[in-house]
């Protein structure tokens, strides 16, 4: 009994010290991203450099890639989408740690996950682009999405928000009012294709308003010259 309590103290000993390793990995981890992270300002909407890191980037473009006969073509064939719940075995801890992060970064309180598009992935490969129009709320929720830049084209792909155009970097995130606001993203050009996690949110309208950068943003009534093609088609 004596050996047996000695042995069962080595053994809580260990554990306790594999905790307290684990938990300092965890705070290690998340002040290094959280000191690289950088909130960066365009005319309406904004975004957080570095937001994830080239370990997360790589297992999310592997998993996608391998995906990529799940994913449903767009109207243009050059656009593939898929809500990456659907996938099988899709990386749920991943995902949930990018969510937690952006919780974190933007101090969101009360919320629900998008309940009608979840979690999606766009795929955009050359001549594709995103149609101009504006998501859906639900009530008094309005539905926000943050998009995190995962593959940028060598042209094109730009992020189109109300009357701006935006060329975000890769490894960044951009918070888009999906429900409120007017977006679509331009014609890709080049051997790399655009790919993009959005990740959705439903919040209060009031907490929206409150945040937002700069109000009201202004939509297109008609889109520019050159870029007439991404009007929704009927």
């Amino acid at each position: 009994m004596f050996f047996g309590l000695i042995i069962l103290g080595v053994l809580l000993s260990v554990y306790l010290i594999y905790c307290l390793i684990d938990l300092s990995f965890i705070e290690k981890e998340f002040n290094l991203i959280n000191n690289k992270i950088e909130k960066k300002y365009s005319q309406n909407p904004y975004g957080y450099e570095n937001f994830i890191t080239q370990k997360e980037k790589k297992t999310l473009l592997n998993f996608i890639q391998t995906n990529l006969n799940h994913f449903k073509i767009r109207s243009d064939e050059k656009e593939l989408l898929c809500t990456i719940q659907d996938l099988p075995n899709y990386p749920k801890k991943i995902i949930s740690k990018l969510r937690k992060r952006i919780i974190e970064l933007e101090k969101i309180e009360e919320h629900y996950p998008d309940i009608i598009h979840q979690d999606a992935v766009s795929v955009i490969y050359q001549g594709g682009f995103h149609d101009y129009h504006r998501d859906v709320n639900y009530l008094n929720w309005c539905l926000v999405r943050y998009n995190i830049i995962l593959s940028k084209p060598d042209d094109g792909g730009l992020s189109v928000y109300g009357d701006e155009m935006n060329d975000w970097d890769e490894n960044t995130i951009w918070k888009c009012v999906a429900g409120n606001v007017k977006h679509g993203v331009t014609k890709v050009f080049g051997s790399k294709p655009r790919i993009v996690l959005c990740l959705g949110f439903l919040i209060k309208q009031e907490d929206v308003i409150k945040k937002q950068h700069k109000k009201p943003v202004i939509n297109f009534e008609n889109l520019p010259t050159g870029f007439e093609y991404m009007n929704p088609v009927d």
